[in-house]
């Protein structure tokens, strides 16, 4: 009679004893790879949407804050403008400082508060306090035709320049610097969780091809539901970041970065208007000239950049505004030089004259024309930029839960598919 030779097969106890410590370690990578790639996930789509909110409201304080600024130089002009006046009868014309001065000295406090640094700003409003009672002297010694009345309007605008001016246009810039920032502050962290969710897919995959070449089973539908789930939840957030960084582009190569050119272009011009206002009042209009000249050409440049940028984005409509614009400054140009040639002639009172004249044909009234011209565009991007930031917003709050959600259902379903392989050991 002849034996029949053992088969050969693993040791049973080695079996036994290492199988279940990698079901463990299965488990563990399981739900270590789906808590990780789901809260990653979650975390990049909530970040770059905190992100977006905060570009959104850097985008509203840099108009204010310009808003301001301009509010102030426009204030400035009109308060040069009365003392030029003197005893002559403004009508509606003596009200120009008040209406330009009050929105500056109603938005100062609330930007104050708004600020990361408000205490800057509570000073500079203080300022702005004693600065509307220096020019409220300098009127009223204007009205009554006593002396005194051009220093103390230089003093005042003094003030306004030195000690207000220059802290708006510091938190304009750090508001315009925390726009830049905020709008790209996630790229990094949506990279991290991107490749993250593809080892952590990777992970399930090669679990499920274990458990199949060991225990014989094709599919563990809880593991393939995990997989599945967090497969889905990767593309769903990628595709809604993608999106969300799609229309951010759109806006910062679009109505934020022609706002920005706008705010610039507006910012120049009325240094411009504020400068000539203050030489007619101090009787040196030739001497400013040159200030005037490239301020006037930063104001150019700038609507230049803004009309490019339209014409890129293929947007005739507000290019045709920004020309319109341009159009306007030209014509403030014209009613400069006019004023110029009335101060070089040596007719003091003529020069007074052109300088006080609020129609089309005059530096006050041409203007105007382009305060509401350019006005009126740089709303309209600020607007079309602020819908922008909300459409590259939308979809991301959503996209962090649904990833949130997966991680704990990955957590779940990853042990509940190798339980029962587990309770073969027990």
């Amino acid at each position: 009679m002849t034996s029949t030779p053992p088969t050969s097969s693993p040791p049973t106890g080695r079996l036994r004893t290492s199988t279940p410590a990698l079901l463990r370690l299965a488990v563990a990578a399981v739900v270590v790879a789906g808590l990780a790639a789901g809260g990653l996930g979650g975390l990049a789509a909530h970040r770059r949407a905190t992100g977006l909110e905060r570009a959104r409201a850097d985008t509203r304080d840099v108009v204010r804050l310009q808003d301001v600024a301009t509010r102030l130089v426009v204030a400035d002009a009109a308060a040069g403008d009365d003392v030029l006046r003197g005893t002559r009868d403004g009508g509606s014309r003596d009200r120009r400082f008040g209406y330009a001065l009050q929105p500056a000295a109603t938005g100062m406090p609330m930007l104050a508060a708004d600020a990361t640094d408000p205490r800057t700003l509570a000073v500079a409003n203080l300022w702005l306090a004693r600065y509307s009672g220096q020019v409220e002297v300098a009127r009223a010694l204007a009205r009554e035709g006593r002396p005194g009345a051009v220093p103390a309007v230089a003093a005042a605008s003094t003030t306004v320049r030195t000690r207000v001016l220059p802290v708006v246009g510091t938190a304009r810039d750090e508001a315009a610097s925390r726009l830049r920032h905020d709008a790209t502050a996630s790229s990094g962290s949506e990279l991290v969780a991107l490749a993250v969710a593809v080892v952590a897919c990777a992970v399930l995959l090669g679990v499920q091809v274990w458990l199949a070449r060991r225990f014989r089973r094709l599919l563990a539908p809880p593991l393939a539901l995990a997989l599945v789930l967090l497969a889905g939840a990767a593309l769903l957030v990628g595709g809604v970041v993608r999106s969300s960084r799609a229309e951010v582009d759109r806006v910062t190569l679009g109505p934020s970065a022609v706002a920005q050119h706008l705010v610039a272009a507006r910012s120049a011009a009325f240094a411009a208007r504020s400068a000539e206002a203050l030489a007619v009042v101090a009787g040196r209009t030739p001497a400013a000239e040159p200030a005037w000249q490239r301020s006037m050409r930063e104001a150019q440049d700038a609507l230049g950049a803004a009309r490019r940028s339209l014409s890129t984005r293929g947007d005739a409509t507000e290019a045709a505004a920004v020309v319109a614009a341009r159009q306007q400054l030209d014509g403030y140009r014209t009613a400069h030089g006019r004023l110029g040639a009335a101060a070089a002639s040596g007719d003091r009172e003529a020069e007074v004259a052109v300088a006080l004249d609020a129609s089309t044909l005059g530096p006050v009234g041409a203007f105007e024309g382009f305060d509401a011209a350019s006005g009126a565009l740089l709303a309209r991007q600020v607007q079309a930029a602020d819908d922008g930031w909300a459409r590259a917003t939308t979809g991301l709050r959503a996209g962090a839960l649904a990833a949130w959600a997966v991680a704990v259902l990955v957590a779940v379903l990853g042990p509940l598919a190798l339980r029962a392989r587990l309770r073969e050991y027990a």
